[in-house]
């Protein structure tokens, strides 16, 4: 199925399928309540920001993750990380890695390869399957094939290093990723919930598109509750993405920036689609494809 979206690629851009401003999403979902929000405090912003260097540091040639001299991020995380496995080609895959802190057993996703076809794949092949009852039993409802896919790419890898620590006790697990990673990183982290029942598993995502349907949305809420966050940078695009019109929806626990600099604006927002959130944006029609996408995010930028 992949290589027919690879086919299908040059079409989808010359007929500007990702549009610079979407639809009003109001049309298609009118929520019964706008939920609530809140200011964040600088013990949040903190720990938001420990994340964004782990996820930063995925888009690092592998070889100087492995050996933690990877720059900024390296740098800013300290040397107490060790690196435990790696996997991903930047292209059909994303790079990855599993590593140790001290503290936490920490697997960081990188996002989309934008020269890369096979990566966009993984973006464009947004049609619902069904994940393993499983690895997903219960009610998990429909999630985006492609993201699906990725998931099932990294689970070996992850499952086999994530296992060994947690076996030593180390059972205090971070996910976090970027854009295709982030995406990724949520379904990971409801698998890894699922797999290891004395874990506690948190999941940080940074401007993930809509991984599943609202059955989806609500089996993260039950699974993970609080622990199960994702950011959006101002007007980005991509957080809206698949739409609503395509019966997607996020999760709950929204962090939104209105502005990445302003560290007073930012919202921890309550809910599933708080339209006093990122949702305001692209109901106003005012979301679009930048640079905002890649942050910062609490300072953060992704990239290495």
């Amino acid at each position: 199925m992949k290589a027919a979206f690879l086919a299908l690629i040059p079409a989808f851009v010359s007929a500007a399928v990702l549009p610079a401003k979407p639809l009003d999403e109001r049309v298609f979902y009118n929520p019964t309540t706008f939920g609530s929000y809140a200011t964040i405090s600088s013990a949040v912003l903190n720990s938001w920001a420990g994340a964004a260097y782990y996820t930063a540091a995925a888009y690092c040639d592998p070889a100087v993750v492995k050996t933690w001299t990877c720059g900024a991020s390296c740098t800013a995380l300290g040397s107490g990380t060790t690196v435990l496995a790696q996997g991903g080609d930047n292209s059909d895959v994303p790079y990855y890695y599993v590593a140790y802190n001290g503290s936490q057993v920490i697997v960081a996703i990188k996002g989309t390869n934008s020269k890369s076809l096979e990566s966009w794949a993984n973006d464009l092949e947004f049609a619902f399957t069904t994940p393993s009852s499983t690895w997903f039993p219960g009610s998990p409802g429909q999630v985006h094939s492609g993201f699906y896919d990725t998931f099932k790419d990294l689970q070996p890898t992850v499952y086999t290093a994530v296992a060994a620590q947690v076996a030593l006790g180390h059972t205090n697990i971070l996910v976090t990723g970027h854009s295709l990673g982030a995406a990724t990183a949520q379904i990971l982290a409801v698998y890894l919930q699922n797999t290891f029942s004395t874990a506690t598993v948190t999941v940080r995502a940074f401007a993930p598109p809509r991984a599943g349907n609202p059955t989806w949305a609500t089996y993260v809420d039950a699974k993970l509750g609080v622990r199960s966050q994702f950011m959006v940078v101002a007007e980005d695009l991509v957080p809206h993405l698949p739409t609503l019109l395509l019966n997607y929806r996020h999760s709950s626990n929204e962090v939104w920036m209105p502005s990445a600099s302003a560290t007073s604006t930012w919202r921890a927002c309550q809910g599933q689609e708080n339209d006093y959130c990122s949702d305001s944006v692209s109901d106003s029609g005012s979301a679009t494809i930048s640079s905002q996408h890649s942050g910062p995010y609490a300072g953060v930028t992704m990239s290495c």
